[in-house]
């Protein structure tokens, strides 16, 4: 490991006490499939290939990557999986499940922790993935006929961290609220499934990144964001690795999709079937919300949607030259991009960001 890791996750992320949102957290568009898929085909295709790219992690066959010709140090690539960013007083800390078996899908202010693998140990394959998240949009979607709308608990982790560590200590001297939390927060990662229908990479780039922020546990390593229409993002928390490292595995993710198609496009398109015997069923976290609780989500759902609203995200095509370039001039793409928009404000306004 660099040096310098250490220092620099302490001093750039975890004392770091703006809110994630926006500020911190990253997003990624996820390219169109090619064939046309539900949310529930769309979400269980991604479950089954980044599982299957865990697997290998897990077995050790994950090829080392290089840069110009040398090996680069995969230890970001297992602190991934199980990875939540945990809010303190003056400083966060970073926490992670190994042995986790499960996610937690947000739908319509519920969640709901779905299982990822069987009690033996084995992976769900992909109808039985399809489903299971069949199952939990029935669980969320009826839900909102109840006679108290879910609480947006998520909104919380958009808060300060100051704050939102003081509402989370509060929230675990509660049972409920302590056994939701920690379900949450060691799981794998999180599956987000978004009523919203984007019709373009701008629009499903602005929604992945935040939208009305209700639908996101800005804590967790990544979130998969899955909309009504089959189309695709990603929500990263920027802290334990940087942001490369998911962008490599979710290549991989994308490569095993695409050979998908072909090999089991019955499979890929099938209608879901009700669940198998011996499946564990999806389950509903549950929250005690008082007076005080209820105060703090309208106030956190009002300043995420305002910095929301305050942020635009536009695609622009430059069609003059690519990435080919730069590497040939040997300079990061990223780091390319980043000092082209330094000289651009500088040159609007004659300072630095």
């Amino acid at each position: 490991r660099n040096w310098m890791e250490e220092w620099w996750e302490q001093l750039a992320y975890l004392r770091t006490r703006t809110t994630m949102a926006i500020h911190i957290n990253w997003y990624g568009v996820v390219p169109d499939l090619g064939l046309p898929v539900t949310n529930v085909q769309a979400a269980a295709m991604m479950l089954h290939a980044v599982i299957e790219m865990r697997t290998t992690l897990e077995q050790g066959k994950y090829g080392v990557e290089q840069m110009r010709n040398n090996n680069l140090d995969m230890h970001q690539f297992t602190r991934v999986f199980g990875m939540t960013r945990i809010p303190g007083e003056d400083a966060d800390m970073l926490q992670q499940a190994h042995t986790s078996r499960h996610i937690v899908v947000l739908r319509k202010g519920a969640l709901i922790s779905m299982p990822l693998y069987c009690p033996a140990g084995r992976p769900y394959g992909l109808s039985q993935l399809q489903s299971l998240v069949a199952a939990v949009i029935e669980i969320a979607d009826s839900a909102i006929l109840e006679a108290n709308d879910e609480p947006p608990i998520s909104v919380l982790t958009s808060m300060e961290r100051d704050k939102w560590a003081s509402v989370r200590a509060r929230m675990l001297e509660d049972p409920t609220n302590g056994e939701s939390l920690r379900t949450v927060e060691s799981a794998l990662f999180c599956l987000a499934l978004d009523t919203a229908t984007p019709s373009n990479k701008q629009e499903t780039g602005w929604l992945s990144l935040g939208g009305s922020g209700r639908n996101r546990w800005f804590d967790k390593s990544f979130t998969v964001v899955i909309f009504e229409n089959g189309r695709g993002g990603i929500n990263a928390e920027h802290t334990p690795v940087d942001a490369m490292t998911i962008v490599s595995m979710f290549l991989r993710v994308l490569t095993t999709i695409r050979a998908m198609f072909p090999a089991q496009r019955a499979a890929v398109t099938a209608t879901p079937t009700h669940l198998a015997a011996g499946t564990e069923v999806p389950r509903k976290l549950h929250w005690q919300v008082d007076s005080s609780l209820t105060a703090t989500l309208e106030l956190a759902s009002s300043e995420i949607a305002a910095l929301a609203q305050d942020c635009q995200v536009v695609v622009l095509e430059f069609a003059h030259f690519g990435k080919g370039l730069m590497k040939r001039i040997k300079l990061h793409p990223d780091f390319f991009v980043q000092m082209a928009i330094q000289l651009a404000y500088y040159r609007l306004h004659n300072k630095f960001v």
